[in-house]
């Protein structure tokens, strides 16, 4: 399961956490669906996610996400002045496998007259280079598409992005 069990001590939370993410990263449905459900209850309801598991959350239920879902995260990012939580939404959303979606987010970070700090924008650029060959694959399309754009607002932002695409295919 992906919730929070009160009689759990530290180290099963962090079993549990890392075989989350295992479980995640291979795709398995049930630990997609169980996140994304998880995440849906959070968004539309309310429903508390722990300090631990708001990231494996937030990553693994977007995921797979709905367009609504998608943009609901996004919003949310928006709207939010929390520097924790617009990290933990940052990298979740960058785990998209939804191209469409991936390139719309990535799209956030060289929008003029967006709101993101540097590091935000930078982060935004970056993360999805640690999701897979399709993230990658689809952070490579949008410098192509978007270079121009890019090296004009920073060159230090695609130097980001060339250094995350090119370490993550080293390792």
């Amino acid at each position: 399961g992906v919730s929070w069990i009160d009689e759990e001590n530290r180290t099963e939370r962090y079993a549990k956490s890392i075989a989350i993410s295992l479980a995640c990263q291979a795709q398995l449905p049930e630990c997609l669906e169980k996140a994304n459900h998880e995440l849906n209850e959070h968004v539309s309801h309310g429903k508390w996610i722990a300090p631990e598991y708001v990231g494996l959350i937030y990553c693994n239920g977007l995921r797979t996400a709905n367009a609504l879902l998608f943009i609901s995260m996004q919003n949310r990012l928006l709207r939010s002045t929390d520097e924790v939580e617009r990290w933990n939404i940052i990298g979740g959303l960058a785990c998209t496998q939804n191209y469409d979606h991936l390139v719309f987010f990535l799209n956030l970070a060289i929008t003029p007259g967006n709101t993101h700090s540097f590091s935000e924008r930078s982060r935004i650029l970056t993360a999805p280079a640690s999701n897979g060959e399709q993230s990658l694959i689809t952070m490579i399309e949008f410098i192509e598409m978007k270079f121009a754009v890019i090296i004009d607002d920073s060159p230090v932002l695609l130097t980001n992005m060339l250094n995350s695409i090119s370490w993550f295919i080293a390792s």
